[in-house]
């Protein structure tokens, strides 16, 4: 008997310039009837939507607890380490906020990036050159929650919160425990300007089962393959609408890269 053939998850759109990548947004829209989507760029067509934590981990069906007791043994000694680096920092208790703060500045955690900026995404796509396959993917936050039986549509990342699965991630992150497998569309705390600037938004993961993988019974995924004509004329136009690393990354160290580069001369 034939093998009976699935639907993809994702349906792929294949765009050669800015605009098709705007119709491909449009096209996503119409179809999840959902406006307030989230974006995610990506290098290579072939990576997945799993949080670092995770990478590298292929039986999601057995977790590895050691990597939930290295997420533990770093939010322990970043927080430890960070209050000599900084004034401006939250109180050892908001789990949430601390959370945040590890991902932005590149530690592993249940948290996978989004932004709710399409722009944002395609400039993280086509960070590493010579140029891949970068992809944008689009996600309907509110179809994921709504899969999951959530209090909202999107939640808010707070330590106080309505929300059990949600609490009970960061209990987990608390007690170095694993014990919710449950992937949320959560609205982070904008406890740092990287967050602000980037527009950043996140799911979080209690498993290690990419997003792409998931059957919720509806469309909430759409994947934009860049060519690399597109990919070129994006960004092109990302520097023309100031989406550089000192924007995306607005701090004195991002700010004095980018004008050292610019300025540059032969010596």
């Amino acid at each position: 008997m034939p093998r009976k053939k699935t639907r993809p998850i994702a349906e792929t759109v294949d765009v050669d310039s800015l605009p098709e990548y705007l119709r491909a947004i449009d096209k996503a829209q119409s179809e999840f009837r959902y406006s307030n989507l989230w974006f995610r760029g990506h290098a290579s067509t072939r990576w997945k939507l799993q949080p670092s934590l995770y990478r590298g981990l292929h039986d999601f069906m057995h977790e590895d607890l050691e990597r939930w007791s290295r997420e533990r043994t770093m939010f322990v000694q970043f927080q430890s380490a960070a209050y000599s680096r900084s004034t401006d920092l939250p109180a050892q208790t908001e789990i949430s906020k601390w959370l945040c703060l590890m991902r932005h500045y590149g530690l592993s955690t249940r948290l996978l990036d989004w932004s709710k900026s399409p722009l944002v995404a395609a400039y993280f796509a086509l960070l590493e050159k010579p140029y891949k396959t970068p992809t944008i993917w689009i996600l309907n936050p509110s179809a994921l929650n709504e899969y999951e039986e959530t209090v909202a549509p999107v939640l808010t990342l707070r330590d106080e919160t309505p929300e059990k699965k949600l609490e009970n991630h960061l209990v987990d992150v608390a007690n170095n425990k694993h014990d919710e497998n449950s992937i949320l569309a959560v609205h982070p705390p904008e406890v740092d300007n990287r967050i602000f600037a980037q527009k950043a938004v996140f799911t979080i993961h209690g498993t290690s089962r990419p997003i792409q993988e998931l059957n919720i019974g509806k469309p909430f995924l759409f994947k934009v393959k860049l060519s690399k004509k597109a990919a070129s004329d994006i960004a092109k136009s990302l520097i023309l609408f100031g989406y550089q690393d000192s924007y995306m990354f607005p701090d004195l160290e991002h700010l004095a890269n980018e004008l050292a580069h610019k300025y540059k001369w032969s010596q």
